[in-house]
């Protein structure tokens, strides 16, 4: 991508900002490690920085040793899976990516969620993007994922600029939750997110035949935002139903809701991306750390995560 007209991040950043108070975000795709729903990010979404020109198809297989959204994670019990993916992106930036979350439980694993993720990729500059996207998401019955299985859909948008091998990014999000099965369990509202994010590419090329790249991604971001899923997590967890696998003798629910905006959580991230021809490898290793009050009863401890993505990329040749 090329660097010749560079438009001052701040300066968008705060424009950007300032129409999302009355609009949106792009919710984590929610295969995402280091979220939920938002990642991010999420179901896939396609790589805003890749110079698209031809029509390119993605296949993808992600392993990941537990979940967390926003800084909420179930401290009873990790929730590892596989997740295979499929992207479609068109030449004019428009993409379309499926996936299927397969937990690795003794009880309770199996196929969990499938997702989809239709979005836009818009070249405003040479090294700035705007994305829009929805996401949608279906749990199976007896979902044991009691922080998302709540989750319907979600609409997103971001704005990144590169500014040599430094990358800012704006992400504003509104989560949509589903009406609950339970009658007994009151509804929650939705949910709004902005998310700040900075980071760096370290990246190595070589070779001639054979184009091979390496690149170290370190990145930090904040969550800003409402926490009515503390609400959702909670009422699921107190929940007799079969859909949560939980009994309790005694059930009550919260009628109350989070809706005051607050710092949700910080979360340190490293990547990195090794290319191959066709094929890449991305370890990522993120580190999450709460900042919600809301839910001073149900304490979410700081979470490490670690994934790995397996990708196959074909282009058109036109």
């Amino acid at each position: 991508m090329h660097r010749n007209n560079p438009v001052p991040f701040l300066g968008l950043l705060f424009a950007f900002a300032t129409a999302c108070a009355s609009a949106h975000n792009p919710l984590k795709p929610f295969g995402l490690c280091n979220s939920i729903t938002h990642s991010p990010d999420s179901t896939t979404s396609a790589d805003s920085n890749a110079d698209i020109k031809k029509r390119e198809f993605a296949i993808g297989l992600e392993a990941c040793n537990d979940q967390e959204h926003l800084g909420l994670r179930d401290p009873n019990q990790r929730l590892p899976y596989l997740e295979p993916s499929f992207t479609y992106t068109a030449k004019s930036g428009f993409y379309i990516g499926v996936t299927d979350q397969f937990l690795l439980m003794k009880k309770g694993g199996g196929f969990d969620v499938f997702g989809w993720n239709p979005g836009w990729n818009i070249d405003l500059t040479d090294n700035t993007t705007l994305n829009v996207n929805w996401q949608g998401y279906v749990f199976r019955r007896k979902s044991v994922n009691l922080i998302g299985s709540s989750e319907a859909s979600g609409l997103s948008t971001y704005i990144e600029q590169d500014l040599g091998n430094l990358t800012g990014k704006f992400t504003a999000a509104y989560d949509i939750y589903k009406k609950p099965t339970n009658s007994k369990i009151p509804n929650t509202p939705n949910d709004f997110e902005f998310t700040p994010d900075l980071s760096y590419n370290f990246e190595y090329k070589w070779g001639a035949k054979t184009k091979q790249s390496f690149a170290v991604i370190p990145e930090a971001s904040l969550d800003f935002g409402t926490a009515n899923f503390i609400t959702n997590y909670e009422n699921l967890k107190a929940s007799d139903s079969a859909s949560n696998l939980l009994n309790p003798k005694k059930t009550s629910y919260a009628a109350n809701t989070n809706s005051k905006f607050e710092i949700l959580d910080y979360s340190l991230i490293l990547s990195l991306d090794y290319n191959v021809g066709k094929f890449e490898i991305e370890p990522q290793f993120t580190y999450c750390i709460p900042a919600f009050k809301s839910a001073a009863n149900q304490p979410s401890p700081n979470t490490a995560i670690v994934s790995v993505t397996f990708t196959y990329n074909i282009r058109s040749k036109k």
